[in-house]
């Protein structure tokens, strides 16, 4: 490997690393602040983006070249792209942020929009300031419920909507009085804050007033 293919490869992993840093690409040109190794890297791309739209003009292209960008820098050509993707996102991290302030509530996964889009996001690859910004907003929202807790509170939802109350730890029903305790184990986690945000959030949104034994709802949350 001469002394141009070094320089190469490290150009592709300081490329690499500054998007994982900041979220975004480097730029060629970002006003007076933008610091001087950003610059020379975005320069850099420039050249590639230029290169790879007319590789019999430059001296030093390759196929080999763009496969390794392809490789290690998969988003090294979408600088415009780069940008309009990156302000739909912020806002809706934006739109995450009002949802959790107007509703009080971690949004569903199913039935609200910007559930979809926070369920999407724990299988996009992320940078890492775009998982930070997400924790900012909304502690724990990379792990959702767990599989066996989210499939119990379905069924203790589904008996709560066909009886139309939560069931009781007390009742003389069996499969009632299980539910009952668990849901009661549930209120008692929650004021220790043992539950996840995105535990609360379901359960507000599968059993409204579950955090009182006799279904009240928190004028705080619910106003």
């Amino acid at each position: 490997m001469d002394s141009y293919d070094a320089q190469w490869v490290r150009n592709i992993e300081a490329a690499r690393e500054f998007y994982e840093r900041t979220g975004r690409m480097p730029r060629l040109a970002g006003g007076q602040d933008t610091d001087p190794h950003e610059r020379r890297l975005g320069r850099w791309l420039h050249n590639a983006r230029t290169a790879s739209r007319n590789p019999a003009a430059a001296m030093r292209w390759s196929a080999e070249r763009e496969s390794q960008l392809d490789a290690l820098l998969p988003r090294w050509r979408d600088y415009g792209t780069e940008q309009a993707s990156r302000r739909r996102w912020t806002a809706r991290l934006a739109e995450l942020a009002t949802f959790l302030a107007t509703e009080g509530r971690v949004p569903h996964e199913t039935h609200d929009s910007i559930g979809r889009w926070l369920r999407a996001q724990r299988h996009a690859e992320l940078s890492r300031v775009q998982s930070e910004a997400i924790e900012s907003v909304l502690a724990g929202w990379a792990t959702p419920p767990p599989g066996r807790w989210a499939a119990r509170l379905d069924r203790v939802a589904q008996w709560s909507a066909q009886r139309g109350r939560l069931p009781r730890a007390s009742a003389a029903d069996r499969q009632e009085r299980l539910d009952g305790l668990w849901l009661s184990q549930q209120r008692s986690r929650w004021r220790k804050q043992a539950l996840s945000p995105m535990q609360v959030g379901a359960l507000d949104e599968s059993l409204p007033g579950w955090e009182h034994p006799d279904g009240r709802q928190r004028a705080s949350t619910r106003a």
